[in-house]
């Protein structure tokens, strides 16, 4: 028979057991919650900045990522399916979305074609058109009935760089405005050679 000490003593220390644990446990959830709340808070910060710095950094768990590519990028969800890529085995993406408008003028004499036509004579004037980036080449072409403007070659240059740095976080105080002795913080920038760059970078959150 065991003594009224003996339980006592056995419940005692079961229930100084399951303290620890539900203690463990709490503190285990504490950190989880607070490295989240961390991490959603950079990425909405990020969010907030893209348009400045056309550049975005997201930390995403694999649920966000499938809600990412299915309500917000369908694009990327198709050509991941198509390339046969299983989502749980992606570490990183890195999206670079290039746009460049050229609104120069170039004129190019035709007088050749016009006096050809008038003759009725078949003729063909090539043509290219070029700036720094970008270069067009094609011909016009008068077969004695029909005129047509041929493009057959269009070429695009540009050289992009992403360079992610430190800077410190701007701080006021009444009206004063300045980032001396402020918080480090990591940021990024991208320099195009022409036209205008957007890169987003999506990193998978370390599995747990």
């Amino acid at each position: 028979m065991y003594s009224i000490e003996k339980i006592l003593s056995t419940i005692k220390w079961a229930v100084i057991i399951i303290i620890a644990g539900a203690g463990v446990w709490l503190y285990k959830d504490y950190e989880f919650q607070k490295a989240e709340n961390t991490r959603q808070t950079e990425n909405n910060r990020q969010l907030r900045m893209a348009d400045s710095l056309k550049y975005t950094k997201q930390v995403l768990t694999l649920t966000e990522l499938k809600d990412y590519t299915l309500y917000q990028n369908k694009d990327l969800q198709k050509k991941l399916a198509q390339a046969g890529i299983d989502y749980k085995k992606i570490e990183n993406i890195i999206a670079t979305k290039y746009s460049y408008v050229d609104n120069s003028k170039k004129e190019i004499d035709v007088s050749n074609m016009v006096a050809a036509i008038q003759k009725n004579e078949p003729k063909t004037q090539v043509w290219k058109d070029s700036s720094k980036c970008l270069t067009i080449d094609g011909k016009i072409d008068f077969d004695g009935k029909n005129l047509k403007v041929v493009v057959d070659h269009r070429e695009l240059h540009n050289t992009s760089y992403a360079v992610g740095y430190w800077e410190r976080k701007q701080w006021k105080w009444w009206f004063i405005k300045s980032r001396l002795l402020g918080k480090r913080q990591i940021t990024a920038t991208v320099m195009d050679d022409c036209g205008t760059s957007k890169v987003l970078e999506i990193k998978m959150k370390d599995k747990e």
